[in-house]
Protein backbone atom coordinates (compact mmCIF):
# COMPACT_ATOMS: atom_id res chain seq x y z
CA UNK A 1 0.00 0.00 0.00
CA UNK A 2 2.80 2.57 0.95
CA UNK A 3 4.45 1.57 -2.44
CA UNK A 4 1.72 2.25 -4.13
CA UNK A 5 1.16 5.67 -3.29
CA UNK A 6 4.27 7.47 -3.56
CA UNK A 7 3.43 10.55 -4.05
CA UNK A 8 1.54 10.76 -0.57
CA UNK A 9 2.98 12.67 2.40
CA UNK A 10 2.71 9.82 5.54
CA UNK A 11 2.28 9.94 9.11
CA UNK A 12 3.95 7.04 10.98
CA UNK A 13 3.70 6.03 14.38
CA UNK A 14 5.93 3.73 15.94
CA UNK A 15 5.87 1.78 19.08
CA UNK A 16 8.71 -0.02 20.35
CA UNK A 17 6.35 -1.70 22.94
CA UNK A 18 4.87 -3.93 20.93
CA UNK A 19 5.69 -7.66 20.03
CA UNK A 20 9.15 -8.18 18.63
CA UNK A 21 7.91 -9.27 15.26
CA UNK A 22 6.61 -6.16 14.74
CA UNK A 23 9.82 -4.61 16.08
CA UNK A 24 12.28 -6.44 13.49
CA UNK A 25 10.81 -7.06 10.54
CA UNK A 26 8.19 -4.11 10.77
CA UNK A 27 9.82 -1.51 12.08
CA UNK A 28 12.55 -1.36 9.59
CA UNK A 29 9.99 -1.21 6.90
CA UNK A 30 7.99 1.57 8.08
CA UNK A 31 11.78 3.88 8.23
CA UNK A 32 12.50 3.32 4.55
CA UNK A 33 9.53 5.60 3.92
CA UNK A 34 11.52 8.78 6.09
CA UNK A 35 11.69 10.22 2.58
CA UNK A 36 7.86 10.73 2.12
CA UNK A 37 7.02 11.36 6.04
CA UNK A 38 5.69 14.20 6.89
CA UNK A 39 5.46 13.54 10.82
CA UNK A 40 6.84 10.78 12.62
CA UNK A 41 6.08 9.90 16.30
CA UNK A 42 8.48 7.12 17.79
CA UNK A 43 7.59 5.30 21.54
CA UNK A 44 10.75 3.41 23.22
CA UNK A 45 10.36 0.89 26.14
CA UNK A 46 12.59 0.95 28.98
CA UNK A 47 12.66 -2.34 31.04
CA UNK A 48 12.05 -2.77 35.05
CA UNK A 49 15.94 -2.80 34.47
CA UNK A 50 16.42 0.57 33.17
CA UNK A 51 17.85 -0.90 29.91
CA UNK A 52 16.38 -0.54 25.93
CA UNK A 53 15.70 -3.71 23.98
CA UNK A 54 15.55 -1.95 21.02
CA UNK A 55 16.67 -3.46 17.72
CA UNK A 56 18.43 -1.46 15.35
CA UNK A 57 16.58 1.24 13.25
CA UNK A 58 18.25 3.74 11.07
CA UNK A 59 16.72 7.24 11.09
CA UNK A 60 19.78 9.23 9.53
CA UNK A 61 17.68 9.52 5.84
CA UNK A 62 17.41 12.46 4.45
CA UNK A 63 13.93 13.19 4.64
CA UNK A 64 13.24 16.46 2.81
CA UNK A 65 9.35 16.06 3.95
CA UNK A 66 9.49 15.54 7.68
CA UNK A 67 8.06 18.67 9.57
CA UNK A 68 7.35 17.00 13.21
CA UNK A 69 9.48 14.54 14.29
CA UNK A 70 8.51 13.46 18.26
CA UNK A 71 10.94 10.59 19.87
CA UNK A 72 9.42 9.70 23.71
CA UNK A 73 10.40 7.10 26.13
CA UNK A 74 8.16 5.00 28.36
CA UNK A 75 10.06 4.31 32.00
CA UNK A 76 8.69 1.66 33.57
CA UNK A 77 11.46 1.38 36.54
CA UNK A 78 12.00 4.25 39.29
CA UNK A 79 13.59 7.33 38.46
CA UNK A 80 17.61 7.65 38.97
CA UNK A 81 19.07 5.41 35.86
CA UNK A 82 20.36 7.87 33.03
CA UNK A 83 18.57 8.41 30.41
CA UNK A 84 19.12 6.52 27.06
CA UNK A 85 21.35 9.09 24.30
CA UNK A 86 21.19 9.34 20.89
CA UNK A 87 23.88 11.28 19.08
CA UNK A 88 22.37 13.50 16.55
CA UNK A 89 23.72 11.56 13.43
CA UNK A 90 21.59 8.27 14.85
CA UNK A 91 18.25 10.49 15.11
CA UNK A 92 19.65 11.85 11.42
CA UNK A 93 18.32 15.74 12.50
CA UNK A 94 21.02 16.78 9.80
CA UNK A 95 18.80 15.34 7.38
CA UNK A 96 15.63 17.48 7.91
CA UNK A 97 16.05 20.59 6.38
CA UNK A 98 12.18 21.44 7.00
CA UNK A 99 11.58 19.86 10.51
CA UNK A 100 9.63 22.58 12.33
CA UNK A 101 8.50 20.80 15.16
CA UNK A 102 11.22 18.42 17.61
CA UNK A 103 10.14 16.58 20.84
CA UNK A 104 12.32 14.62 23.17
CA UNK A 105 10.94 13.24 26.11
CA UNK A 106 12.93 10.98 28.30
CA UNK A 107 16.25 10.60 25.67
CA UNK A 108 19.07 12.71 25.53
CA UNK A 109 21.07 13.59 22.53
CA UNK A 110 24.65 14.36 22.17
CA UNK A 111 24.82 17.66 20.22
CA UNK A 112 28.34 16.92 19.32
CA UNK A 113 29.70 17.66 16.19
CA UNK A 114 26.03 18.99 15.32
CA UNK A 115 25.25 21.83 13.08
CA UNK A 116 22.70 23.56 15.05
CA UNK A 117 21.99 25.24 12.04
CA UNK A 118 19.84 22.52 11.08
CA UNK A 119 17.12 23.30 13.97
CA UNK A 120 16.83 27.19 12.29
CA UNK A 121 13.39 26.53 11.23
CA UNK A 122 11.66 24.94 14.27
CA UNK A 123 8.75 26.81 15.94
CA UNK A 124 8.08 24.15 18.44
CA UNK A 125 10.51 22.61 20.56
CA UNK A 126 10.17 20.20 23.97
CA UNK A 127 12.93 18.65 26.06
CA UNK A 128 11.94 16.73 28.95
CA UNK A 129 14.41 14.77 30.38
CA UNK A 130 13.16 13.39 32.89
CA UNK A 131 16.00 11.75 33.73
CA UNK A 132 19.75 12.71 34.13
CA UNK A 133 21.64 13.04 31.23
CA UNK A 134 25.13 13.72 31.81
CA UNK A 135 26.26 15.20 28.85
CA UNK A 136 23.18 17.97 28.43
CA UNK A 137 23.82 21.22 30.35
CA UNK A 138 22.40 24.69 29.79
CA UNK A 139 25.74 25.88 27.77
CA UNK A 140 24.16 22.87 25.14
CA UNK A 141 20.12 24.31 25.67
CA UNK A 142 21.37 28.15 25.45
CA UNK A 143 23.29 27.37 22.39
CA UNK A 144 20.04 25.19 20.87
CA UNK A 145 17.88 28.39 21.70
CA UNK A 146 20.77 30.71 20.24
CA UNK A 147 20.34 29.07 16.63
CA UNK A 148 16.31 28.62 16.58
CA UNK A 149 15.29 32.69 15.84
CA UNK A 150 11.53 31.18 14.86
CA UNK A 151 11.05 29.43 18.24
CA UNK A 152 7.11 30.38 18.98
CA UNK A 153 6.78 27.63 21.76
CA UNK A 154 9.58 26.22 24.25
CA UNK A 155 8.66 23.40 26.50
CA UNK A 156 11.86 22.54 29.06
CA UNK A 157 11.59 19.65 31.20
CA UNK A 158 15.17 19.63 32.84
CA UNK A 159 16.65 17.50 35.89
CA UNK A 160 17.81 19.27 39.05
CA UNK A 161 21.65 18.11 38.50
CA UNK A 162 21.80 19.85 34.82
CA UNK A 163 25.19 21.44 34.57
CA UNK A 164 25.09 25.01 34.94
CA UNK A 165 27.22 26.80 32.19
CA UNK A 166 26.39 28.90 29.38
CA UNK A 167 26.24 31.65 27.41
CA UNK A 168 26.81 34.98 29.04
CA UNK A 169 25.08 37.00 26.55
CA UNK A 170 21.15 36.86 26.11
CA UNK A 171 19.39 34.73 24.01
CA UNK A 172 17.00 36.17 21.97
CA UNK A 173 13.55 34.60 21.04
CA UNK A 174 11.56 37.64 19.26
CA UNK A 175 8.75 34.84 17.97
CA UNK A 176 7.98 33.08 21.42
CA UNK A 177 4.49 32.98 22.28
CA UNK A 178 4.64 30.30 25.27
CA UNK A 179 7.76 29.06 27.46
CA UNK A 180 6.76 26.24 29.80
CA UNK A 181 10.07 25.13 32.49
CA UNK A 182 10.28 21.99 34.95
CA UNK A 183 13.21 22.96 36.95
CA UNK A 184 14.29 23.98 40.39
CA UNK A 185 14.51 27.53 41.21
CA UNK A 186 18.20 28.08 40.82
CA UNK A 187 18.00 26.45 37.25
CA UNK A 188 14.83 28.27 36.05
CA UNK A 189 16.60 31.65 37.49
CA UNK A 190 19.81 30.91 35.65
CA UNK A 191 18.01 29.90 32.73
CA UNK A 192 15.49 33.64 32.80
CA UNK A 193 18.22 35.85 33.06
CA UNK A 194 19.72 34.94 29.97
CA UNK A 195 16.33 34.62 28.37
CA UNK A 196 15.03 37.97 26.06
CA UNK A 197 11.02 37.42 25.64
CA UNK A 198 8.83 39.48 23.84
CA UNK A 199 6.63 40.90 26.32
CA UNK A 200 3.31 39.17 25.10
CA UNK A 201 5.09 35.61 26.18
CA UNK A 202 3.04 33.15 27.92
CA UNK A 203 5.04 31.45 30.62
CA UNK A 204 4.27 29.28 33.14
CA UNK A 205 6.84 27.94 35.67
CA UNK A 206 6.96 24.75 37.47
CA UNK A 207 8.62 23.74 40.46
CA UNK A 208 9.10 20.99 43.04
CA UNK A 209 7.90 20.73 46.37
CA UNK A 210 11.37 21.05 48.18
CA UNK A 211 11.23 24.67 47.10
CA UNK A 212 8.13 25.31 49.69
CA UNK A 213 11.12 25.07 52.31
CA UNK A 214 12.21 28.32 53.11
CA UNK A 215 11.60 31.60 51.87
CA UNK A 216 10.63 31.40 48.48
CA UNK A 217 11.83 33.68 46.20
CA UNK A 218 12.67 32.88 41.97
CA UNK A 219 13.42 34.99 38.94
CA UNK A 220 10.80 36.45 36.96
CA UNK A 221 11.02 37.30 33.45
CA UNK A 222 13.24 40.11 32.04
CA UNK A 223 10.23 41.83 30.81
CA UNK A 224 8.37 41.76 34.42
CA UNK A 225 9.36 44.56 36.72
CA UNK A 226 7.91 46.71 39.51
CA UNK A 227 6.03 49.03 37.30
CA UNK A 228 4.43 46.06 35.94
CA UNK A 229 0.41 45.69 36.84
CA UNK A 230 -2.00 42.40 37.35
CA UNK A 231 -5.28 42.15 36.48
CA UNK A 232 -6.79 39.21 37.67
CA UNK A 233 -4.83 36.74 39.93
CA UNK A 234 -6.19 33.13 40.43
CA UNK A 235 -4.48 30.96 43.31
CA UNK A 236 -4.95 27.54 44.55
CA UNK A 237 -4.28 25.27 46.75
CA UNK A 238 -3.97 21.34 47.38
CA UNK A 239 -2.52 19.31 49.87
CA UNK A 240 0.61 18.86 47.68
CA UNK A 241 1.06 21.70 45.48
CA UNK A 242 -0.01 25.51 45.04
CA UNK A 243 -1.04 27.13 42.05
CA UNK A 244 -1.12 30.88 41.25
CA UNK A 245 -2.37 32.12 37.74
CA UNK A 246 -2.69 36.01 36.70
CA UNK A 247 -2.63 38.65 33.80
CA UNK A 248 -0.13 40.91 33.66
CA UNK A 249 0.42 44.35 32.09
CA UNK A 250 4.32 44.37 31.71
CA UNK A 251 4.40 47.94 31.12
CA UNK A 252 2.32 50.91 32.08
CA UNK A 253 3.49 51.99 27.91
CA UNK A 254 1.98 49.22 26.72
CA UNK A 255 -1.47 47.16 26.33
CA UNK A 256 -0.60 43.86 25.76
CA UNK A 257 -1.88 41.38 28.51
CA UNK A 258 0.27 38.35 29.17
CA UNK A 259 -0.19 35.16 31.19
CA UNK A 260 2.15 33.71 33.42
CA UNK A 261 2.29 30.84 35.84
CA UNK A 262 4.61 29.70 38.75
CA UNK A 263 3.28 26.02 40.10
CA UNK A 264 5.18 24.60 43.31
CA UNK A 265 4.52 20.89 43.86
CA UNK A 266 3.92 17.37 42.83
CA UNK A 267 3.29 17.01 38.65
CA UNK A 268 0.59 14.80 37.90
CA UNK A 269 2.35 14.39 34.73
CA UNK A 270 4.99 12.25 35.74
CA UNK A 271 5.57 8.70 36.01
CA UNK A 272 6.99 8.46 39.65
CA UNK A 273 5.90 11.75 41.91
CA UNK A 274 8.72 10.87 43.88
CA UNK A 275 10.69 12.52 41.36
CA UNK A 276 9.64 15.88 42.97
CA UNK A 277 7.64 15.18 46.53
CA UNK A 278 10.83 15.89 47.59
CA UNK A 279 9.68 16.90 51.04
CA UNK A 280 9.32 15.30 54.46
CA UNK A 281 6.96 17.66 56.11
CA UNK A 282 4.45 16.76 58.06
CA UNK A 283 0.40 17.57 56.87
CA UNK A 284 0.01 20.83 58.84
CA UNK A 285 3.01 22.08 58.44
CA UNK A 286 2.47 21.55 54.76
CA UNK A 287 -0.50 23.79 54.64
CA UNK A 288 1.15 26.17 56.54
CA UNK A 289 3.98 26.37 53.79
CA UNK A 290 1.81 26.48 51.19
CA UNK A 291 -0.24 29.29 52.16
CA UNK A 292 3.31 30.97 52.96
CA UNK A 293 4.66 29.94 49.30
CA UNK A 294 1.46 32.16 47.91
CA UNK A 295 2.21 35.25 50.40
CA UNK A 296 5.70 34.95 48.65
CA UNK A 297 4.50 35.13 45.36
CA UNK A 298 1.78 37.93 46.08
CA UNK A 299 3.82 40.08 47.79
CA UNK A 300 5.46 41.03 44.36
CA UNK A 301 4.61 44.41 43.90
CA UNK A 302 2.95 43.92 40.40
CA UNK A 303 0.52 41.63 41.90
CA UNK A 304 -0.64 43.10 44.63
CA UNK A 305 -2.17 45.76 42.44
CA UNK A 306 -4.76 43.16 41.47
CA UNK A 307 -8.30 44.26 41.42
CA UNK A 308 -9.85 40.60 40.76
CA UNK A 309 -8.70 37.88 43.05
CA UNK A 310 -9.88 34.29 42.69
CA UNK A 311 -8.77 31.71 45.67
CA UNK A 312 -9.77 28.13 45.85
CA UNK A 313 -8.86 26.06 48.90
CA UNK A 314 -8.88 22.15 48.26
CA UNK A 315 -7.22 21.10 51.23
CA UNK A 316 -8.96 18.52 53.02
CA UNK A 317 -7.63 19.25 56.61
CA UNK A 318 -10.89 21.01 58.59
CA UNK A 319 -8.51 20.68 61.49
CA UNK A 320 -6.28 23.53 60.74
CA UNK A 321 -6.50 27.15 61.55
CA UNK A 322 -6.52 29.54 58.30
CA UNK A 323 -6.91 32.78 60.29
CA UNK A 324 -3.47 34.07 60.76
CA UNK A 325 -2.82 32.67 57.11
CA UNK A 326 -5.54 34.33 55.71
CA UNK A 327 -4.98 37.83 57.60
CA UNK A 328 -0.82 37.21 56.56
CA UNK A 329 -1.92 36.46 52.38
CA UNK A 330 -4.10 39.91 52.59
CA UNK A 331 -2.14 42.47 54.22
CA UNK A 332 -0.73 43.72 50.83
CA UNK A 333 -4.15 43.09 48.67
CA UNK A 334 -5.64 46.19 49.43
CA UNK A 335 -6.67 47.14 46.16
CA UNK A 336 -8.93 44.01 45.65
CA UNK A 337 -12.13 45.09 44.93
CA UNK A 338 -13.69 41.48 43.34
CA UNK A 339 -13.04 38.00 45.23
CA UNK A 340 -13.99 34.53 43.99
CA UNK A 341 -13.84 31.98 46.80
CA UNK A 342 -13.70 27.95 46.62
CA UNK A 343 -13.53 27.15 49.40
CA UNK A 344 -13.71 24.07 51.88
CA UNK A 345 -15.90 24.74 55.01
CA UNK A 346 -13.57 25.42 57.36
CA UNK A 347 -11.46 27.34 55.23
CA UNK A 348 -14.74 29.97 54.67
CA UNK A 349 -15.48 30.28 57.89
CA UNK A 350 -11.53 31.36 58.76
CA UNK A 351 -11.33 33.77 55.67
CA UNK A 352 -14.96 35.31 57.21
CA UNK A 353 -13.50 35.63 60.31
CA UNK A 354 -10.60 37.17 58.31
CA UNK A 355 -12.54 40.04 57.09
CA UNK A 356 -13.02 41.34 60.70
CA UNK A 357 -9.14 41.66 61.53
CA UNK A 358 -6.91 45.22 61.26
CA UNK A 359 -3.71 44.66 59.77
CA UNK A 360 -2.61 47.57 61.92
CA UNK A 361 -3.32 47.25 65.83
CA UNK A 362 -3.52 51.12 67.03
CA UNK A 363 -6.19 51.18 63.77
CA UNK A 364 -8.54 48.85 64.90
CA UNK A 365 -11.14 50.12 61.93
CA UNK A 366 -8.17 49.55 59.37
CA UNK A 367 -9.44 45.99 58.08
CA UNK A 368 -8.14 43.39 55.52
CA UNK A 369 -9.77 43.90 51.85
CA UNK A 370 -10.75 47.64 52.37
CA UNK A 371 -12.66 48.42 49.11
CA UNK A 372 -13.87 44.72 48.45
CA UNK A 373 -17.27 45.27 47.39
CA UNK A 374 -18.57 42.10 45.74
CA UNK A 375 -17.81 38.26 46.46
CA UNK A 376 -18.65 35.26 44.36
CA UNK A 377 -18.54 32.10 47.02
CA UNK A 378 -19.05 28.99 45.08
CA UNK A 379 -18.75 26.64 48.04
CA UNK A 380 -17.36 26.24 51.75
CA UNK A 381 -20.44 28.58 52.72
CA UNK A 382 -23.52 26.38 54.94
CA UNK A 383 -25.97 28.04 57.38
CA UNK A 384 -23.50 28.92 59.73
CA UNK A 385 -20.80 30.71 58.02
CA UNK A 386 -23.99 32.61 56.04
CA UNK A 387 -25.04 34.12 59.26
CA UNK A 388 -21.58 34.67 60.28
CA UNK A 389 -20.66 36.59 56.81
CA UNK A 390 -23.75 38.53 57.06
CA UNK A 391 -22.61 39.86 60.51
CA UNK A 392 -19.31 40.38 58.98
CA UNK A 393 -20.34 42.98 56.43
CA UNK A 394 -22.42 44.40 58.92
CA UNK A 395 -19.39 44.98 61.40
CA UNK A 396 -17.50 46.41 58.31
CA UNK A 397 -19.80 49.04 57.48
CA UNK A 398 -19.45 49.95 61.18
CA UNK A 399 -16.31 50.29 60.75
CA UNK A 400 -16.74 52.53 57.29
CA UNK A 401 -15.84 50.38 54.76
CA UNK A 402 -18.42 49.45 51.99
CA UNK A 403 -20.90 46.95 51.92
CA UNK A 404 -20.28 43.79 50.20
CA UNK A 405 -22.39 42.37 47.64
CA UNK A 406 -22.19 38.32 47.77
CA UNK A 407 -23.56 35.98 45.03
CA UNK A 408 -23.49 32.28 45.52
CA UNK A 409 -23.16 29.55 43.37
CA UNK A 410 -24.25 30.11 40.11
CA UNK A 411 -23.05 33.31 39.94
CA UNK A 412 -21.53 34.23 36.26
CA UNK A 413 -17.89 34.94 37.86
CA UNK A 414 -15.73 37.94 36.39
CA UNK A 415 -13.62 36.16 33.43
CA UNK A 416 -10.41 36.90 32.29
CA UNK A 417 -11.31 38.70 29.07
CA UNK A 418 -13.49 40.89 31.57
CA UNK A 419 -10.07 41.27 34.09
CA UNK A 420 -8.05 41.95 30.67
CA UNK A 421 -6.15 38.80 31.11
CA UNK A 422 -4.70 36.33 32.95
CA UNK A 423 -1.62 35.08 34.96
CA UNK A 424 -1.00 31.84 36.48
CA UNK A 425 1.30 30.56 38.78
CA UNK A 426 1.99 27.25 40.63
CA UNK A 427 4.38 25.82 42.46
CA UNK A 428 4.02 21.25 42.82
Amino acid sequence: MLRRSKNVSLVIHIDFRRDITYRNYKVPRLLEHIPRIQELYITLRRKHNGSYDLPPFNLNIYGPRLKIFQLSSVPVSAVGQDCIIFSATELGLQQRPNMQVMHLEGVGVDWENCDLGVLRGLKSLTFKARDFHPRFGFENCLAILDSCPLLEDLHLKLNPRICLKGLDRPVTLPHLRRLTLHTDVVKSDFLLDRLKLPPNVECFLHFPCHNFEGNFRFHWPRQISSSSRCHLLQCTVVPDRVEISASVQASPFSSALTRFGVHVGSYEDLEGRSDWWESDMEAEDMLRDTFRTMKDIIQNSFLVTTPILAISVMDGREDADLTHLWSQLFANLSGVQIMVADLTHDAMAAFIYALRISPIATSPTRLLLPILTQLYIKSGLGQDNSLKLSETIQFRRGCGLPGIDVKYDGYEAPSPIAAKGRVVFSRR
